[in-house]
């Protein structure tokens, strides 16, 4: 049922009725897409468990088909009963948060330590739907919401308006809380949602608006021109589309094989632009297909895009060799052949090929030397699509492949230390060569690439390894050092602070005794006997050279000095200290134990802490226990931050370990390219490395959080190359299908 045969009368308009008006709409409206989507999902599941390669996957798809036709009446049924409460509660709920909410509050850090990454993945993929939804309509919700604000008591915001895609998507997500459905499932489900149902509520906002204006509601606002849907409306597989639909290697289906999800959309929309008219931008001169006599045979085209990929390559005016790409390629043929044309098969994977190397060379996650790299294989890889079609659809082919294991590869490389990498750049510059110089068997020449590349990477990541792994090693015992030595200061910082001793007692215990609690600490920790009793032994001799009068105390002292002797005697043997130096410095504390037992004599003399023994055991102080002004211009920043980090927190701790990244290093006015190798959990630092596995950078857990929320540091895409640049492509084909 559409909207507009939903479409009730209009009654008085008064707010209470314009909002249960606006409620029915919407809530019609949304259980007429999610009936929709949840027909296509029988389909897509039906072609995911045909395809499926394991019986447990199998299974898998259709359990989880059978549990989502269990739900799906209550699941529709719940969405529009949330989304009519939040009609129904709009005014209430602008008026004052929820009891016990204070929506400033940041999140504390042990809530947010609840989280799992499962959690994490829904949350990442239902942000990236909502935002997306909020930008293609934001006109029409902007319109909408200005209305809205006339006819409530309360202002509220943008994002609480039920009309929101965040507010619907959020109805939909709870909705689906108590289905029994796994993770992977429910992505799949959520992706469905946000074709079938956010997609296309472009209709309901028009019908909404128009209520309003109808309404007298701010009728000169100005007015919107109508738009068609973003609409995905794909049939699951080939097999799911109807009879008349064409064979999918048929010249009228586009050239484009549709037997995975991604390809289908793609042809889905080469084929709407077509049938609007639209031509693509790549080549604007080449007539379309039929128009120019009868097309160039696929062979034909074939052999003359060989004889021009063995041709000189070209010098540029800097002295840099290019071979010809595919543009200049077309028109080499068109003025040679005249006004030819092409099929109409060819002419989608030519504009294909042709847009999936302008994606490349856009493609900030490849450094510009890789992509320049890759690019010269324009005609080779335009030569295997048009020859081969499984290109397009077999993940395994040895051209995609050796497409995504050079981006792969290539993540870390950086021009700035070329002299260190060059065998990785050397390396791939000759297999691309190796491939502009064959002619002839392609397929073959991209397998035997392939292979030499996956031998020369296993050989580097094996050495790569083993160089990250003595680095990671060395940065957690440097980290257990530097903990260690802040433990023990703080230990004689708080028995020594402000305290006169004899000072020969003072530097036993700040130059030798130190050296003693930081190797115990490193070796046993702090919850063993054997730290518990160097610890006493420094609160033991603090005690003991302190004046005892009374005879109990002298008592205590004669007993305790022996025992203080030997176990400072055996703790010096423990450390680096040479044996005969560390029998004299003994031997001065045993002197000054004798006089302390020695009756009437005359009272040692006590000095404080000099200014170097003061700095020696001085704990260092973390930027959280800084003064304002004792903090740096950028310290002061991070503070005023503050209240935004705990999202980042977070973020920072859900980075997988081998993540790769765009570190700007502000100091040098540099921008690095370094994987996170290890988190050193002693001291909560974040360990990088660069792709030879040599540290780059180590940062505080809070430092890497503040430079990943003001953008210093940007995680790298490392989905396949291939994979991820179709998708550009087909979102651009989305965004020229729209405007039509």
């Amino acid at each position: 049922m559409s909207i507009e045969q939903s479409k009730p009368e209009l009654p008085q308009a008064s707010p209470s009725s314009l909002l249960g008006m606006l409620s029915r709409i919407t809530v019609v409206a949304l259980t007429s897409h999610l009936e929709s989507m949840f027909n296509a999902c029988d389909d897509l599941f039906f072609d995911l468990a045909s395809r499926a390669k394991s019986n447990q996957d199998q299974n898998l798809y259709f359990e989880s088909l059978r549990e989502i036709r269990l739900r799906k009446s209550t699941i529709i049924a719940d969405v529009g009963k949330i989304v009519a409460d939040r009609f129904a509660t709009i005014d209430r709920n602008a008026r004052k948060p929820a009891k016990g909410q204070d929506k400033h509050q940041a999140p504390r850090p042990e809530d947010l330590e609840l989280i799992t990454q499962d959690q994490v993945e829904k949350d990442v993929l239902v942000t990236d739907m909502v935002s997306n939804a909020r930008l293609d309509f934001q006109a029409e919700l902007y319109q909408l919401h200005e209305r809205m604000l006339q006819i409530t008591s309360k202002r509220f915001e943008l994002h609480a308006n039920p009309f929101d895609p965040g507010q619907i998507t959020a109805a939909f997500v709870s909705a689906c809380e108590h289905a029994d459905i796994e993770l992977k499932i429910l992505k799949l489900l959520y992706k469905q949602f946000d074709r079938d149902v956010l997609r296309l509520i472009a209709d309901l906002y028009h019908r909404a608006n128009q209520v309003l204006i109808d309404a007298h509601i701010l009728p000169n606002l100005s007015p919107l021109s109508p738009r068609k849907a973003k609409k995905y409306d794909l049939p699951a597989t080939p097999a799911a589309a109807s009879p008349a639909a064409p064979a999918p290697n048929d010249e009228s289906a586009g050239g484009i094989p549709v037997s995975s999800p991604e390809m289908q959309e793609l042809a889905h929309l080469l084929g709407r632009l077509r049938s609007n008219g639209v031509r693509m931008p790549m080549f604007p001169n080449l007539p379309p297909a039929g128009t120019a006599g009868p097309p160039l045979a696929r062979d034909e085209l074939v052999s003359m895009l060989s004889e021009m990929q063995l041709q000189p390559a070209q010098q540029s005016s800097d002295g840099v060799t290019q071979p010809i790409d595919i543009r200049q390629a077309i028109d080499s043929i068109m003025s040679s052949r005249g006004q030819v044309s092409v099929g109409r098969a060819d002419e989608d994977i030519i504009n294909v090929v042709a847009m999936f190397f302008d994606i490349i060379l856009d493609d900030r996650n490849l450094p510009i030397e890789i992509q320049a790299l890759v690019s010269r294989l324009q005609l080779p890889i335009l030569k295997v699509a048009l020859k081969d079609r499984s290109f397009f659809t077999d993940r395994k082919h040895p051209a995609r492949q050796l497409i995504n294991e050079i981006a792969r590869t290539s993540i870390g490389w950086e021009s700035s230390s070329k002299d260190t990498q060059d065998a990785l750049f050397i390396r791939l510059t000759e297999l691309v060569e190796q491939v502009l110089q064959s002619a002839d068997d392609q397929s073959g020449i991209f397998e035997k690439c392939l292979s030499d590349l996956m031998g020369f990477i296993e050989r580097n990541e094996q050495r790569v390894a083993k160089v990250e792994k003595r680095t990671a090693e060395k940065a957690a015992a440097d980290a257990r050092t530097t903990k260690a030595r802040d433990m023990v200061r703080h230990v004689l910082h708080e028995r020594l602070e402000g305290k006169q001793l004899p000072a020969e007692i003072t530097s036993f215990l700040v130059e030798d005794w130190q050296q003693f609690l930081q190797l115990v600490y490193l070796r046993q920790g702090k919850d063993s006997p054997e730290w518990i009793d160097a610890v006493q032994t420094v609160d033991d001799l603090v005690w003991s050279v302190q004046p005892h009068e009374d005879e109990k105390s002298r008592v205590r002292l004669e007993r305790l000095l022996p025992d203080l002797d030997r176990r400072m005697a055996a703790g010096l043997e423990k450390t680096r200290s040479h044996a005969d130096d560390a029998r004299a410095r003994l031997e001065v504390i045993r002197e000054v134990q004798r006089k302390l037992l020695t009756p009437d004599s005359t009272p040692l003399p006590l000095e404080p802490l000099t200014p170097s023994q003061q700095e020696q055991i001085t704990p260092q102080r973390s930027d959280e226990e800084k003064s304002w002004k004792e903090m740096t211009a950028v310290e002061r920043q991070k503070v005023k931050y503050e209240a935004l980090m705990y999202e980042f927190l977070k973020r920072v701790d859900d980075v997988p370990i081998g993540t790769w990244l765009l570190y700007d290093d502000l100091r040098r006015g540099a921008t690095r390219r370094c994987k996170l190798s290890s988190r050193i959990d002693e001291t909560r630092t974040f360990l990088f490395v660069n792709r030879v596995g040599v540290q780059v950078y180590e940062k505080p857990r809070k430092a890497f959080a503040y430079d990943m929320q003001m953008g210093h540091a940007r995680i790298i895409e490392d989905t396949p190359l291939f994979d991820r640049t179709i998708e550009r492509i087909s979102s651009n084909l989305r965004k020229m299908a729209g405007d039509t």
